[in-house]
């Protein structure tokens, strides 16, 4: 798949994993855990639209931390307070950073390469 194809593909993942996480806190009763995992619903959003309309190396590594960070919490949050939608977000995480790492790789590349 081309860069611009996983791009937009991991970009569209984050604005769902976005919404889905924002929309936790219609769906549960509010509890700190509730609380904590809705809040990162707006940064996922945003970052599935920068990473989408606006591809810059420092939305990429950020695109790719982020859910890094939130798929190990996703974890253990799963073990605390099990539900489905700790798995769906963990997958989506599974997802995301592995594409975001492949771009990273090839933006490297294409940098040495350019360099030559």
């Amino acid at each position: 798949m081309t860069s611009t194809g996983l791009r937009k593909l991991a970009a569209s993942l984050l604005i769902l994993t976005g919404v889905s996480h924002t929309a936790l806190i219609a769906i549960y009763p509010p509890a700190d855990h509730v609380i904590a995992a809705t809040l990162f619903g707006p940064p996922y959003f945003v970052l599935g639209v920068l990473q989408f309309w606006w591809p810059r190396i420092g939305v990429l590594w950020v695109a790719t931390i982020l859910p890094a960070v939130g798929g190990v919490l996703g974890i253990g949050h799963y073990f605390d307070h099990p539900n489905p939608f700790s798995i769906f977000h963990v997958v989506l995480d599974v997802i995301i950073v592995p594409i975001n790492i492949t771009l990273l790789i090839r933006e490297r590349k294409a940098t040495a390469q350019n360099q030559i």
